[in-house]
C-alpha cells in the first residue's frame, strides 16, 4: 500500500504510478488530490483507465457533516461563489462520499442531513463516519475494496472559467519552520505557534479550505488540522514535551491574498519569539495563487 499526493497533474501522477509499479509493486495506491481540485473523473480517472486498463480506481471525497448542514440550510456560507462552486463539484463527482465527524451534529440534524444528501446525490455511495474510530476507517477501506460501478462514471459539466476564478481566490502557503528552545520546551512553542496562526486567521475572518500542521520532534509525528473557523480552540497537549528542537510543516489553503497570509504567519512567529525563548528558523516557504487549471488530458464519459 502506497500513499501520495498530486495536484490535478496527470503527468506526475502517471509517472509515479509507473515508478511505484516497477519498483514497489504495491497492491493499493492512495493518491490524495489538493483540496481545490475537481473534474478528477475527466482529467485523472478516465485517462488512467485508458492508459492503465488494469487499474481499479475509486474516487472518495470526505466532507465535514457540519459544513454539509450549512450548505443544506444555506447559512454561514464558507466561501465566495466561485470557490463554493468547486466544493459542490467535488461532492458531485465522488464515487464514495464520506460524511465525516457525524459525532458532532445531534440525531435530528443527522437525520435531516441523511435525507438531504440522499436526494442531492442519489448516485453516490454515501458513508457516515467518525474518522477517529478505527472501525469506521476499516469500513471505509472495505467499501473502497468492494466498490463496483453500476455504470459508466459521468464526467462533470464544468465551467472552467468559474473553476479558474475559484482557484484564483485561494491563497496557498507551504512553509517549513524549525523551532529551537534551550529549556526543552520546543513542543510548547510549536503548539503555541499553531494556535496563534489559527487565531490570526479567525480574527481576520479568512475562510479556511484547509489548514494543516505536521509536528515532528524527531521521535514522533503529529498531524493537526483545522477545516473551518467554527472549530473550538485547539487543546494541544503532549505526553513528551521535553525536546529542544521541533520541525513544523505548515500547509494552508485559505481564501485571501498570499501576501496577507505571509504577513499573518510572520506576525505569529514574531509574537512567539517575543513571548518565549524560542528561536524560529524559516527554512522553506511557498506562497502563491494557483494558475488557471489546464489539464493534460480531459476525456469525457
Amino acid at each position: 500500500m502506497i500513499k501520495g499526493c498530486f495536484c490535478c497533474n496527470y503527468a506526475d501522477l502517471d509517472s509515479s504510478i509507473r515508478s511505484l509499479s516497477a519498483e514497489e509493486q504495491p497492491d493499493i495506491i492512495f493518491a490524495e488530490s489538493m483540496g481545490s481540485c475537481t473534474d478528477l473523473i475527466a482529467t485523472v480517472v478516465n485517462p488512467l483507465m485508458q492508459f492503465h486498463p488494469s487499474l481499479e480506481i475509486v474516487v472518495s471525497v470526505f466532507a465535514d457533516a457540519r459544513i454539509l448542514l450549512d450548505q443544506h440550510h444555506k447559512t454561514n456560507p464558507l466561501f465566495e461563489e466561485e470557490v463554493q462552486y468547486i466544493y459542490e463539484k467535488q461532492l458531485e463527482e465522488a464515487d464514495v462520499l464520506v460524511v465525516n465527524k457525524v459525532d458532532l451534529p445531534n440525531q435530528d440534524q443527522l437525520g435531516e442531513l441523511r435525507a438531504y444528501l440522499q436526494k442531492q446525490y442519489p448516485d453516490n455511495e454515501i458513508l457516515y463516519q467518525n474518522s477517529l474510530e478505527p472501525e469506521n476507517i476499516q469500513n471505509w477501506l472495505a467499501t473502497l475494496n468492494s466498490f463496483q460501478l453500476s455504470g459508466k462514471r459521468r464526467t462533470l459539466e464544468l465551467d472552467y472559467e468559474t473553476y479558474g476564478a475559484g482557484e484564483a481566490k485561494l491563497a496557498w502557503l507551504d512553509e517549513e519552520v524549525e523551532i529551537i528552545a534551550k529549556d526543552n520546551n520546543a513542543m510548547d512553542g510549536a503548539f503555541s505557534l499553531i494556535k496563534k496562526i489559527y487565531a490570526g486567521i479567525k480574527v481576520a475572518g479568512y475562510t479556511i479550505g484547509h489548514l494543516k500542521f505536521l509536528v515532528n520532534d524527531g521521535h514522533k509525528k503529529r498531524k493537526i488540522s483545522f477545516v473551518s473557523l467554527h472549530q473550538p480552540e485547539a487543546k494541544l497537549t503532549d505526553e513528551n514535551l521535553g525536546v529542544n528542537r521541533v520541525l513544523l510543516l505548515i500547509n494552508a489553503r485559505v481564501q485571501t491574498e498570499p501576501t496577507s497570509l505571509k504577513q499573518l504567519l510572520a506576525e505569529a512567529i514574531q509574537e512567539l519569539k517575543q513571548e518565549t525563548d524560542c528561536q524560529v528558523v524559516e527554512r522553506k516557504m511557498l506562497a502563491f495563487k494557483p494558475g488557471f487549471p489546464r489539464p493534460t488530458h480531459r476525456i469525457v464519459s
